[in-house]
């Protein structure tokens, strides 16, 4: 999933971890990376915080590997 987002340039949205280590220990290229820490959030809640988020900063996620939860995003070079 990492290596087909990458090839089509888009950001990569996933509640899988284990995109960090393939990203900073195993050095893969991405495009970037957006990891949603929100496994007590309902559905609803859950998807209105992501598109809210996408809209606010975006311009500020490409090439970067950033992690979402519910009070907070904490976005990082890679």
């Amino acid at each position: 999933m990492l290596q087909i987002a990458h090839n089509h340039g888009v950001l990569l949205v996933t509640s899988d971890k284990d995109f960090g280590d393939l990203i900073f220990n195993r050095k893969l290229p991405t495009s970037g990376v957006l990891l949603l820490r929100l496994d007590d959030v309902e559905d609803e809640s859950r998807d209105l915080l992501v598109v809210c988020t996408l809209r606010v900063h975006g311009d500020s996620l490409p090439g970067k590997f950033s992690v979402l939860t519910e009070e907070t995003i904490r976005i990082r070079a890679i």
